[in-house]
């Protein structure tokens, strides 16, 4: 829809994204336990952790595949291990600088709940996701199959 665009890919080790994502749903539902399920992977199960981790690398592998022939055009940050994100999507935008990352809702010794460490660890072993995959910002080569390579 918007040819020569540029894009960021925010992206974050596969651990953390999970247990933001579990995370960020248990709050929605406890504020709101009259709310209706729209999709399968709006939940808190093993079954949509598999779900989210599939369409997670399909998707990252779909934006790396796009911009394969414009890479001047895409930008892949991680916040969390990157103390120069902010600059580099500043500079990336066109605005010339050194700009200093949010501290908002930073938490990097946040206690996991031990329901959602074990579902993500039966997923993992489910998925055959190998242990240098979940250092992986962007995508797991364990996943890769036939049509994906």
């Amino acid at each position: 829809m918007y040819p020569w665009s540029k894009f960021i890919l925010n992206v974050s080790d596969m651990r953390s994204w999970i247990y933001s994502r579990l995370a960020h749903i248990e709050r929605m539902k406890k504020r709101n336990p009259q709310r209706k399920i729209f999709s399968k992977d709006w939940d808190i199960t093993e079954e949509a952790i598999k779900m989210w981790i599939k369409k997670r690398n399909k998707y990252h592998l779909s934006v790396l595949a796009y911009f394969s022939e414009r890479p001047a055009d895409l930008l892949i940050v991680n916040f969390l291990r990157d103390e120069h994100a902010a600059t580099r999507v500043c500079n990336f935008l066109g605005y010339m600088g050194d700009f200093h990352r949010p501290k908002e809702n930073v938490n990097p010794c946040k206690k996991r709940p031990e329901k959602h460490i074990e579902m993500l660890d039966n997923c993992i072993k489910e998925l055959s996701i190998s242990k240098i995959d979940l250092e992986y910002d962007i995508y797991c080569t364990s996943l890769e199959s036939a049509e994906t390579q």
